[in-house]
């Protein structure tokens, strides 16, 4: 009997220790809608610097009519992927849910994955819920109640994305 006892005690001590993992401070921090507010990537900015360079170097050219094309195709198309990188941070959302399912949402539709919560890391696996996908890493270096700051890998890229909650951006007098 007192066996039986000191077994439900350790069983229901173990579920105690592991619904407070499970609901520890960053997953409740977590558990809600974010907005992408800001995208830092250095080599995607390295390269606009290039672009820049290049199309200065272009416009120093005068009188010559395939210099000027050039520019004005090169510019054309410049200002289309920086609209279309605004556009695209400007409507990205992830919904982090506690049963284990992100949400992310963008100009090109909503899809969803499979994550786990490992701090400081967040794993998402699109093939735990599809059967096949993406399985994609991110750091978070920074969470409190009105920002998300993540580190995203890919090869030999890194990204800084940092994103705020809808219920803040909505609130009156956000600056966000």
């Amino acid at each position: 009997m007192n066996r039986r006892i000191i077994n439900s005690i350790f069983v229901f001590s173990g579920i105690l220790i592991f619904a407070a993992a499970c609901h520890s401070p960053v997953s409740s921090l977590l558990h809600q809608q974010w907005k992408t507010i800001k995208v830092e990537n250095q080599k995607l900015q390295q390269q606009n610097k290039e672009i820049k360079a290049f199309l200065d170097s272009l416009s120093l050219v005068h009188n010559d009519p395939q210099a000027d094309s050039l520019r004005r195709q090169v510019q054309a198309t410049y200002d289309q992927i920086v609209a279309e990188q605004a556009r695209a941070q400007d409507n990205t959302l992830l919904e982090f849910t506690a049963a284990g399912i992100v949400y992310m949402s963008s100009p090109s539709g909503v899809d969803s994955a499979a994550y786990s919560l490992e701090d400081p890391y967040i794993y998402i696996d699109e093939s735990k819920l599809k059967g096949e996908g993406e399985k994609m890493t991110f750091e978070i270096l920074h969470i409190t109640s009105d920002t998300l700051r993540l580190q995203f890998v890919d090869q030999k890229d890194t990204s800084i994305i940092t994103l705020a909650p809808i219920e803040v951006l909505n609130a009156p007098g956000s600056k966000k």
